[in-house]
């Protein structure tokens, strides 16, 4: 499929989540990757790009990642979808941490479930899961294959961010899982992938191989 794969982003919600629109400019059908809050807000960046928005993923269940999932779906007819193991998080706000940090946060279900190594399509737009499991159960990265133009894409959620890594004091957290994820992230994903964490800026895989120190302890 030819078209260029844009990516458009907005900080959502009080824990300032960064959420993802991802569209094929040919296509112009998106996806959106953790809607954590502020639905209008994203709406109105979808209508920004002439995009009509016709799927909803997260990287993983907790509050501040899903909390405009159901409200855009009302809005679109999107559907969402979530890895299986994180699915009974999008509906108890206790395991999402919706309870926790006094947020607000409608529970929901899931329109579709995705396992490790899944490919889903969405309008000239194929992302691959990867199931990285340590900041919950089910944690996944969505990555895109690279072409002659532009470098593979890495939607890291938060199990890698740029300098840091996710927490793992939380439900479903494990810190033995998050650095097995880790290891195999080193293994898979080449050095010229773009990273684009859950919060804060994005960053090159290669220049976090190097500096990043959760990740030198591992190559080392």
């Amino acid at each position: 499929m030819t078209g260029k794969i844009s990516i458009r982003s907005v900080t959502a919600g009080p824990l300032a989540v960064n959420c993802y629109l991802v569209f094929n400019e040919n296509i112009k059908h998106a996806l959106v990757i953790d809607p954590g809050g502020d639905g209008p807000v994203i709406l109105r960046m979808a209508k920004r790009y002439e995009v009509k928005i016709s799927m909803i993923i997260n990287t993983h269940g907790h509050c501040d990642h899903i909390g405009a999932n159901s409200f855009i779906r009302d809005k679109t007819g999107a559907k969402i979808g979530i890895h299986k193991l994180d699915e009974p998080l999008l509906n108890n706000t206790l395991l999402n941490g919706a309870q926790r940090m006094c947020l607000a946060c409608p529970p929901h279900t899931a329109d579709f479930t995705f396992e490790d190594g899944d490919h889903l399509q969405v309008g000239g737009v194929t992302l691959k899961i990867i199931h990285t499991p340590g900041h919950t159960n089910g944690c996944c990265c969505f990555f895109i294959e690279g072409n002659d133009s532009d470098p593979p894409i890495l939607f890291s959620g938060d199990t890698l961010f740029a300098g840091g890594i996710g927490r793992t004091d939380y439900y479903g957290g494990d810190e033995a899982a998050i650095y097995r994820s880790l290891k195999r992230l080193i293994e898979e994903i080449p050095p010229s992938t773009m990273v684009y964490p859950g919060h804060g800026p994005a960053c090159n895989f290669g220049d976090e191989s190097e500096r990043n120190p959760f990740l030198l302890n591992l190559i080392k």
